[in-house]
């Protein structure tokens, strides 16, 4: 039986104030959470998760607005009041259904059960006036309306035009249903789109790769077993796409380098269907025994996980690789719609050194080629200093590789030419496509395919 006793905006608030002074970030906080309470009604989980993303996503505006109609600096508010406006806020500008005056009321209860006797007065003022002046809040900058900071801004707009970093900006704040790459080896799409339909859960197809269906409408996936590895796996399009333009060939060997949590892994060792093998490494215990579990749900016999260092030169994997596969530790800026904390916690210094990262392991990763064989360079960010600039280091300094020539190339798995009529997508450096975030569709991917040259 549902406890009666359960305040969704109490759960918001301590998930809010968690996500400000812990490790975890957002999502894991939310998880952990909807696993805690999975008793309560779906209506109130979904309640709960929207109001926890929402307003987590939206800071930096809503600080703004407290901002705007406090009589104490931001900076002076207590934490936990502060958040309890954060969280009303949201509702009184994002959540139309709900009346400012039951956000207010809310507020103030939760105020005072939190003994904070003192502040109701304070807490209802704020609340009030930013509903009565809802429709005149005019804010100073994009970077304040879409709660980007100006460092990330700046970094759009030097790489993008200004409609195009507005349309990201705002894709990143958009509510983008979920892509599932389905294990075409074990099962079929049709079989796994009835299951998911059978569990309540909204299902529909990706009109260009047949194997990618998108799903919405939930609030907890942990109970789904369709989901577990071994029929379908949660990929995004980006994601998905890397290894598809791998080229893989039955009978290959493949080596994905940083490998964890596994979805590279096991979308390659689903092409080679059986045939090769895929080595499958990471840096951590912690990353290998997520790897090894994703790994072993997947059904794949022909995976094989172990712990390496990739910026650190291997001599067993010297030239065995028909494919290198290095998605490496980015900045994550092309994910910030999934991952909000990470423009809340990344900075230009992480980016810089992120990237010389990148090129050190670009630089081991080149010598487990075969001749002929094909490296694949992918980040989920935006920054030309890890995408671009990086390609143009690996090329100045490995002169046995060169570019796939993508347009012309008959074994990616799909007809890239319309790939980029039908996406969102920046082609423009041959071997290479920037997917740019757009609302209701991908996360932004760079990929750049190097092939190594037959001496």
């Amino acid at each position: 039986m549902a406890d009666k006793h359960i305040n969704e905006r109490e759960i918001a608030v301590e998930i809010i104030s968690i996500a400000g002074s812990g490790n975890k970030n957002i999502n894991e906080l939310l998880d952990m959470a909807m696993k805690k309470y999975a008793y309560i009604s779906k209506a109130e989980r979904a309640f709960i998760s929207r109001l926890v993303k929402g307003t987590y996503e939206n800071l930096i505006c809503i600080d703004y607005i407290i901002g705007l109609y406090s009589n104490v600096k931001p900076l002076k508010i207590r934490p936990y009041i502060k958040n309890i406006l954060r969280i009303s806020i949201y509702q009184i500008m994002y959540m139309d259904k709900i009346h400012a005056a039951a956000v207010c009321n809310e507020a103030v209860k939760l105020t005072k059960k939190h003994g904070f006797y003192g502040l109701k007065g304070y807490v209802n003022a704020v609340l009030r006036k930013t509903a009565s002046n809802i429709s005149a809040i005019e804010f100073p900058d994009d970077r304040i309306k879409y709660s980007m900071p100006e460092w990330i801004m700046d970094l759009l707009e030097k790489r993008f035009n200004h409609t195009d970093t507005l349309a990201i900006c705002e894709a990143f704040l958009a509510k983008s249903p979920l892509s599932i790459r389905i294990n075409i080896s074990n099962t079929c799409t049709g079989e796994v789109v009835e299951k998911l339909k059978d569990s309540g859960i909204e299902v529909s197809y990706s009109d260009f790769f047949d194997e990618l269906i998108y799903i919405s409408g939930f609030d907890n996936l942990a109970g789904l077993g369709v989901l577990s590895g071994k029929e379908a796996y949660i990929q995004d399009l980006g994601s998905f796409i890397v290894t598809k333009m791998a080229g893989i060939k039955q009978g290959d060997t493949v080596v994905d380098l940083c490998a964890a949590p596994g979805g590279k892994t096991i979308h390659a060792a689903d092409i080679l269907n059986g045939s090769g093998k895929v080595l499958a490494f990471d840096l951590s215990e912690n990353k290998l025994r997520r790897l090894e579990e994703n790994a072993e749900r997947s059904g794949f016999k022909n995976i094989y996980c172990s712990i390496n260092d990739a910026s650190c030169f291997n001599k067993e994997l010297e030239k065995i690789a028909d494919v290198v596969i290095a998605d490496l530790p980015c900045s994550g800026l092309g994910v910030i719609g999934r991952k909000p904390d990470i423009k809340y916690n990344m900075t230009p210094e992480k980016c810089e050194n992120l990237a010389g990262l990148q090129r050190s392991i670009l630089d081991k990763a080149a010598l487990y080629v075969k001749d002929g064989g094909r490296l694949i360079y992918s980040t989920c960010t935006l920054n030309s200093a890890e995408n671009e600039e990086n390609v143009e280091y690996f090329l100045k300094n490995n002169h046995d590789f060169k570019m796939v020539d993508l347009e012309k190339c008959a074994d990616i798995g799909f007809d890239f030419n319309e790939f980029k009529k039908r996406f969102n997508s920046d082609t423009s450096k041959k071997g290479c496509v920037q997917l740019i975030p757009t609302k209701y569709s991908h996360d932004g991917f760079f990929i750049a395919v190097f092939e190594k040259i037959i001496k």
